[in-house]
């Protein structure tokens, strides 16, 4: 799956938008990288970070209501900045 950024597949991604090895990722991380997956121009964290911070937050919103996070990990989630790196 394609992440934009020439990053095709989660690994990649976590490296070209981190810096990092997947298993590193946060869950706000984790929740950016969806993000584009949405619409990659419209959600692209380095081009459109407003856009993706809005959808990661009602990502992680989505999760805490279905049980897959708790709310304070949640609410420590939401207050993360989105912390992309430049593209190298």
């Amino acid at each position: 799956m394609a992440f934009g950024a020439n990053a095709y597949g989660v690994e990649a991604a976590a490296q070209e938008y981190f810096g990092i090895d997947l298993d590193e990722l946060t869950l706000a991380e984790a929740d950016t990288l969806v993000t584009p997956l949405r619409n990659p121009p419209l959600y692209h964290p380095r081009h459109h970070p407003q856009n993706s911070f809005a959808v990661r937050n009602r990502t992680i919103d989505l999760m805490v209501s279905n049980g897959y996070a708790t709310p304070a990990e949640g609410v420590a989630a939401k207050a993360t900045a989105l912390g992309v790196v430049p593209h190298s």
